[in-house]
């Protein structure tokens, strides 16, 4: 179950998905360079891992019309969304949202854990 809301109060900017297997919402990198040096080898830098370098793919049955507005609404309206998973509660910022004929998809990127 993903939860998507505006940041800001807004009675209709709140929506409730049941999210399918195939979406993406658990991966995460680290920030991680490679460069290659003149003596064939590499050199490797970490520089660790934070949420702002991940992005969140929620794909839902997009089973009634008005769902499917709900998030079209916020997504047209705010720069800044409110994502809340499993895992906790993130600050986003919307990148694409589609639809076919039985599913939905939102791609955005995650600015910070904030709970």
């Amino acid at each position: 179950m993903i939860a998507i809301s505006s940041v800001t109060f807004d009675p209709a900017g709140y929506v409730r998905l049941r999210d399918l297997p195939s979406s993406d919402v658990d991966t995460v990198t680290r920030r991680v360079m490679r460069a290659r040096t003149l003596d064939g080898n590499a050199e490797v830098t970490d520089r660790g891992f934070t949420h702002a370098d991940r992005d969140f793919r929620v794909e839902w049955e997009s089973r009634s019309e008005v769902e499917y507005l709900k998030v079209q609404r916020m997504f047209r309206l705010y720069s800044e969304l409110l994502l809340m998973n499993r895992e906790g509660v993130f600050r986003v910022a919307p990148v694409q949202l589609t639809r076919e004929e039985r599913t939905a998809r939102l791609e955005v990127m995650v600015k910070e854990k904030v709970g």
